[in-house]
């Protein structure tokens, strides 16, 4: 393991200060982009873990910038989709394009599931089934 990563507040911020849903998440640092923070050694072809959620288009570009080879990370449930599809698609279509790879797993073997795969996982590599 070479790094972990959390979101949450820049160090000495307190997250209580942060009431405001929007203004929260302008300053939140995400789970992805701290693990490169935190990182003590190059990451440079590593495979990166994400959880609960897919990295959105931000930290998907940074995982690219810092030589990350691939992406391991749940799909979306249908609720997170609606509200964020355009930034699920550009965090997608970025790495396919860099050549990142995207290894999607599937908690749930249902039709919304199925129609992701299918719209935007298809050059990745076997999805795994849980």
């Amino acid at each position: 393991m070479i790094s972990l990563g959390f979101n949450g507040p820049p160090r000495g911020v307190a997250d209580n200060r942060l009431h405001d849903r929007e203004v929260k998440y302008r300053h939140v640092i995400h789970s992805e982009e701290n693990a490169l923070l935190f990182a003590t050694r190059s990451v440079e072809g590593a495979t990166c873990y994400v959880w609960p959620l897919p990295p959105c288009a931000s930290c998907s570009s940074k995982l690219i910038q810092s030589g990350i080879a691939r992406v391991v990370a749940p799909l979306p449930p249908k609720e997170y989709f609606d509200r964020q599809e355009q930034d699920i698609a550009l965090a997608y279509a970025l790495l396919q394009e860099s050549g990142v790879v995207f290894s999607p797993v599937m908690l749930n073997d249902d039709d919304f599931s199925n129609l992701l795969v299918e719209r935007f996982y298809t050059y990745s590599i076997p999805i795994r089934r849980f």
